[in-house]
């Protein structure tokens, strides 16, 4: 789908609203998905570097401390990445 389309948009945070209201955890989980298939196309569309890196890094904390690795690693990248 297009992330530029405000539809869709609307769409998704709905659908991880509603997530987060029944398991807060699987709803992180499809966050996580987004942000890997569509990352950069997310965060900078018209994200200051500072808000990118803060949302990133309470994103990234709760997987630290959920103890997922892997995904604290290539959420960094997609951090690193978009605040350049």
């Amino acid at each position: 789908m297009d992330w530029n389309s405000e539809k869709y948009r609307g769409s998704v945070l709905i659908e991880l609203l509603e997530l987060h209201n029944v398991d807060p955890n699987a709803m992180l989980d499809h966050l996580y998905d987004l942000l890997i298939d569509k990352g950069p196309e997310i965060l900078d569309n018209g994200n200051s570097p500072e808000d990118i890196r803060q949302g990133m890094d309470t994103i990234i904390k709760w997987f630290s401390d959920n103890e997922k690795y892997e995904q604290c690693h290539k959420l960094k990248q997609i951090k690193e990445t978009c605040i350049k």
